[in-house]
């Protein structure tokens, strides 16, 4: 087998979805096919669902030795967004 056999590029095929265009309701957004193929945009509220989370907490891991504790804690920078 030569160099030239091997692809030089992978593509990959992915899945192909139909866009639903709609009205973005700003005027600075319409006629563009990338913004209006997107979501409606989020009011505050909705925002703040998505984004908030608290932390998982488990009431045995306070039982753990502090070593295995700090561990724990770490998971805090993981799940905590604050807005």
């Amino acid at each position: 087998m030569s160099e030239f056999d091997i692809p030089l590029f992978h593509f990959s095929r992915g899945t192909f979805v139909e866009a639903d265009y709609q009205d973005p309701l700003i005027e600075d957004y319409r006629s563009n096919p990338l913004l209006e193929a997107l979501p409606p945009i989020w009011d505050e509220k909705t925002v703040v669902q998505k984004l908030a989370s608290r932390p998982k907490f488990h009431a045995s891991e306070r039982e753990l030795p502090v070593h295995l504790r700090l561990h724990c804690v770490q998971r805090i920078s993981r799940d905590f967004f604050q807005l």
